[in-house]
């Protein structure tokens, strides 16, 4: 029978602390130098947060860990010149991503109380699962990292992690340059994603994959084209006029299922004999599927961010390593929860942070969205240390100063 585990208790005893410590040293850095922050609430509910923690070993980790008041969670940072110390800063820290769900405004994320709902956000996953697919193609394929950690949130995303030397030693304008290489670029309207994104998944090889997961996924899985109003969001996004396509919208409208409507919006499209219309699709595509990317946690060497692991305060859910090879057709559902505690479930989620300190076997990256990438692509280039190049600033991070 499955019982209920606390929070308290999950720290104390339950979390992979010598895991999470050997990964964090894979490159050779001493524990100590690594900066951790405790997320507490006191008695009376009030919020405590304690910066600059410093451990020397995975037994102190635990120790005051699972000794803090009302302990939540913990979030790591930066890597210091030597241990630890707010009177210093930090010079090094791994490279990370946050994708949140609430971030693509094409999805529907709250329930009747205006709260995000987890069954919802369970729905929308394979979005999430895409981003990692993404991301982890470029940042292997465009600047050769290896050492990559993908993570299961929670409850409403995803986060990925890496750990090579050379993501380590970026500073602040070359995380600056790499997450705007990633990220998603929309046009003033917000409607598409601009014609760079698509030159970029092109040059990689994923616009397949792409419209593939778009189709399978998006349009398969999550039904988005179920409702009438989201087919017709996507026309309105689309912003095509020829006149093969005036009837457009009322044929769309009257399909009896979302993949029907999808046929019928790429068919007329792809068919209205006007060649830039392919191209026009892809951008509207692009900015459903694209890496919605919080730019902050990327590009700051000083940011912190939710260790892995670490079990969510509303969900109660495990936030889990991910292994290459599954992510993409993974169940949040199947996630560890503290409300209902599997051992078994729990085993096999630990083995998924074995491959931290070094890469995983190709051959492990099994999945239908890897089978659409074709293997002739660029080069791997050093990730920039400076920030070269000026991008439009992400809209989902109006404030970011590149």
């Amino acid at each position: 029978m499955k019982e209920a585990v606390t929070t308290r208790e999950y720290y104390q005893k339950l979390y992979p602390y010598d895991q999470l410590v050997t990964w964090l040293t894979s490159q050779g850095h001493a524990l100590e130098r690594i900066e951790f922050a405790m997320e507490g609430r006191s008695a009376d509910g009030a919020k405590i947060f304690k910066r600059y923690v410093v451990a020397t070993s995975a037994a102190s980790l635990r120790r005051q860990v699972g000794a803090f008041t009302g302990i939540r969670a913990f979030h790591i940072g930066g890597i210091y010149p030597e241990a630890c110390d707010r009177k210093s800063a930090p010079t090094e820290r791994m490279f990370s991503v946050d994708i949140d769900l609430t971030d693509y405004d094409f999805l529907t994320l709250t329930d009747a109380s205006g709260e995000v709902s987890p069954a919802l956000c369970d729905k929308a996953y394979p979005i999430a699962a895409f981003a990692l697919f993404v991301l982890r193609h470029l940042l292997e394929h465009a600047f050769g990292f290896e050492r990559i950690l993908c993570c299961y949130s929670g409850r409403r995303g995803v986060h990925l992690h890496v750990m090579d030397q050379a993501a380590l030693s970026l500073t602040n304008e070359g995380r600056s340059a790499v997450a705007a290489f990633l990220n998603i670029c929309l046009t003033k309207d917000k409607k598409r994603a601009q014609s760079s994104v698509r030159r970029l998944a092109n040059m990689y090889g994923l616009m397949d994959a792409v419209m593939d997961a778009f189709t399978r996924s998006v349009v398969g899985e999550m039904d988005l084209f179920g409702d009438s109003n989201k087919r017709l969001q996507f026309l309105d996004n689309l912003q095509l006029t020829h006149r093969s396509l005036d009837d457009l919208e009322t044929d769309v409208v009257d399909k009896e299922d979302g993949p029907a409507a999808w046929a019928e919006i790429h068919s007329r499209v792809l068919n209205a004999g006007v060649p830039w219309f392919e191209e026009r699709l892809q951008d509207t595509v692009l900015a459903y599927m694209w890496p919605r990317m919080d730019e902050k946690v990327s590009t700051a060497i000083n940011h912190l961010v939710k260790a892995p692991f670490c079990a969510h305060a509303s969900s109660r859910r495990v936030a889990i390593a991910l292994p290459k090879a599954s992510y993409t057709n993974w169940d949040p559902a199947r996630a560890p929860s503290l409300d209902a505690w599997d051992k078994d479930a729990w085993q096999r989620a630990q083995e998924a942070l074995a491959p931290r300190s070094a890469p995983e076997p190709e051959e492990e990256a099994i999945s239908d969205v890897e089978d659409v990438v074709p293997r002739s692509i660029p080069r791997p280039q050093p990730p920039p240390r400076k920030l070269t190049f000026k991008r439009k600033r992400s809209p989902l991070v109006p404030d970011m100063a590149l």
